[in-house]
């Protein structure tokens, strides 16, 4: 997955409260851990090694997948 795939899916993602909760509490530890410039994007992918459901992997997957294809 790239840098592009993880900011489209974050943008379109429809987040609930448990997400949204996810993704907040990563980028808190990765700040406590590293200073703030560089928690906020560990957290990030923190958020995608561990919280994203392989469920919503496979479908982003299979979507840039489609859309790849339909570029060509």
């Amino acid at each position: 997955m790239t840098i592009k795939q993880m900011w489209k899916e974050l943008l379109n993602k429809k987040w609930d409260s448990n997400d949204l909760f996810e993704i907040v509490i990563s980028i808190l530890i990765a700040s406590f851990i590293t200073t703030p410039l560089f928690g906020i994007p560990i957290g990030i992918i923190v958020y995608f090694v561990f919280f994203y459901k392989d469920d919503d992997f496979d479908e982003m997957a299979e979507k840039y997948d489609y859309q790849e294809e339909n570029k060509k």
